[in-house]
């Protein structure tokens, strides 16, 4: 995660003299899990309820994540995020459940 955040401080300080159209991202889902290893270590963290109650931890994970896609946001240029799929069963009351593509990743990660 660190060599991410050290790739995109590059890019934000030499935007101007590089030619791009965008930046793909590939994967977030690796980003995402390499930035919650960075937040847990740094926090003295083995899973994610040490954070907290009601998914603290998923919060610092997303921040974190956020503070990365806002800088390469700001540049300027267009932003492809890939990620690894997945099938998830979805039960909709009332309705046959019924399978969904959706990326590896918590569900609170994708929004």
């Amino acid at each position: 995660w660190g060599r991410f955040l050290v790739i995109a401080s590059e890019i934000d300080a030499n935007i101007k003299s590089l030619d791009l159209a965008g930046i793909a991202i590939d994967t977030i889902d690796a980003a995402y899990d390499a930035a919650m290893a960075h937040v847990f270590k740094r926090n003295g963290w083995k899973e994610v309820d040490d954070a907290g109650p009601f998914g603290r931890g998923y919060t610092f994970v997303l921040d974190e994540i956020k503070r990365a896609v806002t800088l390469l946001d700001s540049l300027g240029v267009g932003l492809l995020f890939l990620a690894h799929a997945k099938e998830r069963e979805i039960k909709a009351r009332g309705q046959q459940p019924y399978s969904k593509i959706v990326p590896a990743m918590p569900p609170s990660a994708c929004r």
